[in-house]
């Protein structure tokens, strides 16, 4: 019996001694981690206080370097708006409306807003010179009526002999006639230049013809061989008044070049989308070299075009502009000892 007995307290001996042991092992393994993880969170504070300090340098110097740039960007960006400003202000106080205003590359809204804006001085820069251009032909116009006018005036006032004061007096009209129609062809130019648009409504070219036509042959009294060859039915869209102001000058013209006893012809020709209007005379025929100008305002051929002082020199310019206002075209033939020939083609109104 002593022997089971000794050999299970032989057993719980061992298994308390393997215990013990056991714990000790235990004891020191869990001592040596201790030290090992106190020692490893020293090293890793000191990691960590190096690398917040690291952190903070570089966030300050990020946040510089995004306030250096978000400035250079912004200024950079602002440049287009600056130079707008720029340019508004010195116009402003200079009235000078010819500088420009520097378009973006970039196709976004700046370079939209440029363009606009140039487009804009562009327009305020025409208008500006066309209004100085008006300033200086009313002036240079008006200047010779005036002092003749004013001439004979003086001469009214003198003890003259009753058919000098007559002579003076109907020089004075005639004057002041020419005056006013070069008023009103200056107005009409100024109003162009302005880009004024026309009255438009269907309008009988073929009895505008007849109207000029008629009004042609009793102010010319027979001192020309007036024909009107073709007057055929023609509707156009526009100014009817205009339409006779340009008629009426492309024949005025052919009376005053040509002498007594020569020819001026008229047609109207419906060719299905344009009317052909021609007015051909026997005058005296226009230089090959200067017929690119004709159409100049105040332009002067020569010496022999221009004898008729009662013209304004300002027929031909208003023949251009209202058919040009109309859609259509204005052209010239002129021949040495034949005559000269102009001719305007108008679109033809679809409604008539």
């Amino acid at each position: 019996m002593p022997f089971p007995v000794f050999r299970r307290l032989n057993a719980r001996l061992r298994l308390g001694l393997w215990f013990s042991l056991f714990q000790f092992l235990a004891t020191l393994l869990i001592a040596a981690l201790l030290l090992l993880v106190g020692r490893s969170l020293g090293l890793v504070d000191g990691t960590l206080l190096h690398a917040l300090g690291l952190l903070g340098l570089a966030a300050l110097a990020a946040m510089l370097i995004t306030l250096a740039s978000t400035r250079w960007l912004t200024a950079h960006a602002l440049r287009p708006i600056v130079e707008v400003t720029r340019v508004a202000k010195r116009i402003a106080a200079t009235g000078q409306v010819g500088e420009r205003v520097a378009v973006t590359p970039a196709h976004d809204e700046l370079f939209e807003l440029t363009t606009t804006l140039n487009e804009m001085l562009e327009r305020l820069d025409q208008t500006v010179r066309h209004q100085r251009q008006f300033l200086a032909d009313a002036s240079h116009e008006l200047r010779g009526p005036l002092m003749v006018i004013r001439g004979n005036l003086d001469l009214l006032q003198m003890d003259l002999p009753a058919e000098d004061r007559r002579a003076s007096a109907a020089e004075a009209s005639e004057e002041a006639e020419r005056m006013a129609r070069l008023v009103g062809d200056l107005l009409f130019l100024a109003e162009q230049d302005a880009h004024e648009r026309l009255d438009s409504a269907p309008v009988a070219l073929n009895e505008v013809v007849s109207e000029v036509w008629q009004r042609v042959g009793t102010l010319d009294a027979g001192r020309h061989q007036l024909s009107l060859e073709c007057n055929e039915p023609a509707t156009v869209l526009g100014d009817r008044h205009r339409l006779s102001q340009m008629l009426w000058n492309l024949v005025d013209n052919a009376l005053r070049y040509t002498n007594p006893g020569g020819s001026v012809r008229l047609c109207l020709r419906n060719l299905g989308q344009v009317a052909e209007l021609a007015v051909a005379d026997t005058g005296i025929s226009i230089p090959a070299e200067h017929v690119p100008h004709i159409f100049e305002r105040y332009y002067r051929v020569d010496r022999a075009r221009s004898r008729n002082e009662s013209s304004t020199g300002l027929g031909l310019p208003i023949v251009k502009q209202v058919a040009e206002a109309h859609g259509g075209q204005v052209r010239v033939h002129s021949e040495p000892g034949v005559g000269t020939t102009f001719t305007v083609t108008l679109p033809v109104s679809q409604a008539g």
